[in-house]
């Protein structure tokens, strides 16, 4: 296979955290674990850039004080009632709270309810779990 050679920037804290988990994974080759971190992020977005419909969950964390970021979630979740079949919330410390949607639609709107999400500020963190729903039999 063939290799492309780059240089990526990267904040200090950010690098030092990669080092400590490929360590804790026994990687020992940074170029390896991040050829790896590249398809794993390929694997978990590949439904965004599909069609027809898909399923799963979207799994969100978010600091509950941060002011209308609850109210902000509550509002984008109305606006795709037709594709969300059902929520979990859960405490998780004093101010992190989890939200676990379930969902079920056309990538476009599955899309655009992600996007919706991520740009909602107070939102920490959102993780897609989502797989096609013409999964053909094997």
């Amino acid at each position: 296979m063939k290799s492309i050679k780059t240089g990526i920037a990267i904040p200090i804290n950010l690098a030092k955290e990669f080092e400590k988990i490929m360590k804790a994974l026994g990687y020992t080759s940074r170029s390896k674990a991040i050829r790896d971190a590249i398809q794993f992020f390929i694997t978990i977005h590949k439904w965004s850039s599909t069609t027809g419909e898909v399923a799963g969950a979207i799994l969100t964390l978010y600091d509950h004080e941060e002011p209308g970021v609850e109210e902000k979630l509550t509002d984008i979740q109305h606006e795709y009632l037709d594709i969300i079949a059902s929520t979990m919330h859960v405490h998780l410390t004093e101010n992190l709270c989890m939200q676990i949607i379930a969902i079920r639609g056309e990538v476009s709107k599955v899309k655009a309810l992600y996007q919706g999400i991520v740009g909602i500020k107070g939102v920490k963190y959102v993780q897609p779990a989502l797989f096609s729903v013409h999964i053909s039999p094997e």
